[in-house]
């Protein structure tokens, strides 16, 4: 496999184009019903009003001749004959769909932030969903596979966790070889300014949302001039050291697990209330290592435990939390059947196949963008003596045998972040395992003066959707950036 494209990372400061009225002049856009490939029941309502179309950009920007690929994207249109802008959406991951983004949430997000005067435009990044999926593994993973035990106690079972990683790395550069390294957040930015561009506009606001932070962030750097505002919702991680940044969220993880325990024995409808809420996760966690298996004697492997109770923490409202302490509950009695339920869900796992989502692409962005794999090696005494001491529950999950990233794109690295002329807002809360705090306080860091901070103290991750002071700041902020004060703070619960 080739080495990655050594594509410039200088701020693009041309001229932009001049705006040619009404935005989607040249692009051809269909009824996003049909466009969105998933049952008419489902969408109809959703997709009223929305438009559907595709912009072609280059596979590889810095050698055209390679071939094109179509980006999907999807627009809200302003409820007003004189728009404010173009905000464009993207929910992270990497991996999600904007395009599902907005038909599901779109309409919402008009109401709940007084947008009728903007147009909303979703994409599908290069490499998600309807953009070109990477799909690396045709046949559908075991629920073993799945859920590896990343604590193997023997070396047969440390052979069958390796075995799937290195299938994963395999399959991927057998199925797209030297264009591996193509799919990182720099090409996407470059994608998103063709759209941009096709939308005819001369400047966007982004509004994106965790790992979308990045790629907004990396736009501004590239273009800067096209810039409106920007809205940077649980900031990711700035470049850097991706072990130890894989490390923070690991021990952020293991804090909110501290902070349930805490809830729960303080709260009356926690199931756990009388009990050690931590003592009976570790109990929970030995039956499982043990081999437990369900009412209808199927295995339960450990790794369902670490990625319900993670994803479960994550969304961090008190729904969630009581429903972490009544999968405990019954599974401390032998009943895992809730647990099955809860983690198949998280990956789409159909009960009689067990086929589930594709999430290879969460993967080859991160490693094209130079962004690392979101693990920690085994291998690597010092992380793995850190996660021991720091993050000795919930460890465990963030821990791979090898670096796909090092055969995947080896030597990719992201681009240089530069400040923007420009409005920038960063939303963060205090509890946010997935993007903690401190990452906001670099993306604060990153762009000084031009940047306004709302905090939001409680728990959860992305904000906008889920707390009404937070939306109440952005609106203002998208009407008048000046109105906004630099420090706002939203109480847990608001």
């Amino acid at each position: 496999m080739s080495s990655p494209p050594t594509a410039s990372v200088a701020a693009d400061t041309t001229s932009a184009e001049p705006a040619r009225g009404r935005a989607g002049e040249d692009v051809d856009w269909t009824s996003c019903d049909e466009a969105t490939e998933r049952p008419a029941e489902e969408t109809a309502e959703q997709a009223a009003g929305l438009d559907c179309g595709t912009v072609q950009v280059p596979l590889d920007h810095e050698a055209p001749e390679r071939g094109r690929i179509d980006i999907a994207i999807a627009r809200l249109p302003a409820q007003t004959a004189d728009r404010d802008g173009v905000i464009v959406l993207n929910p992270g991951g990497p991996g999600y769909s904007g395009v599902d983004f907005l038909v599901d949430e779109g309409a919402e997000l008009v109401e709940r932030l007084g947008l009728e005067r903007f147009d909303l435009v979703g994409f599908d990044p290069r490499g998600v969903a309807r953009s070109g999926e990477i799909q690396c593994i045709d046949t559908p993973l075991t629920v073993q596979q799945v859920f590896a035990d990343t604590t193997p106690d023997n070396d047969s079972e440390r052979a069958a966790w390796e075995l799937g990683a290195r299938d994963f790395v395999r399959e991927c550069v057998r199925e797209y070889g030297d264009t591996l390294p193509l799919y990182g957040t720099e090409a996407a930015a470059r994608d998103l300014d063709l759209i941009r561009s096709a939308l005819g506009v001369e400047r966007i606001t982004p509004l994106m949302m965790s790992y979308g932070t990045f790629l907004a962030a990396t736009y501004a750097t590239l273009f800067p001039d096209r810039v409106e505002a920007m809205v940077l919702d649980a900031p990711t991680e700035l470049p850097g050291d991706p072990t130890a940044s894989v490390v923070v969220h690991a021990i952020a993880t293991e804090r909110a697990l501290e902070r349930w325990s805490t809830w729960c024995t303080s709260t009356f409808t926690c199931e756990l209330n009388d009990d050690d809420p931590l003592a009976v996760w570790d109990q929970v966690e030995l039956l499982l290592e043990a081999g437990a298996t369900t009412d209808d004697g199927g295995p339960v492997a450990v790794g369902r435990f670490w990625h319900a109770t993670y994803w479960l923490l994550r969304i961090g409202d008190e729904q969630a939390w009581e429903r972490l302490a009544s999968i405990l509950s019954a599974s401390v009695r032998g009943y895992h059947d809730e647990l099955v339920v809860v983690s198949d869900a998280l990956f789409d796992i159909e009960a009689d196949d067990a086929e589930l989502a594709s999430f290879d692409a969460l993967t080859v962005i991160r490693c094209a963008s130079g962004l690392g794999s979101s693990s920690v090696l085994v291998d690597d005494a010092t992380s793995m003596e850190v996660l021991a001491s720091q993050a000795p529950r919930m460890g465990p999950l963030f821990v791979a045998p090898l670096d796909p990233c090092a055969t995947l794109a080896p030597g990719a690295s992201p681009a240089p972040l530069r400040p923007v002329d420009a409005p920038v807002l960063v939303i963060d809360s205090v509890g946010d395992l997935r993007t903690p705090p401190v990452w906001a306080d670099g993306m604060m860091a990153l762009y000084g003066p031009t940047a306004r901070r709302i905090t939001y103290g409680g728990e959860g991750h992305v904000k906008v959707g889920s707390s009404e002071c937070v939306e109440a700041a952005v609106a203002a902020f998208l009407r008048d950036p000046a109105s906004v004060p630099a420090l706002t703070t939203c109480e847990a619960g608001t």
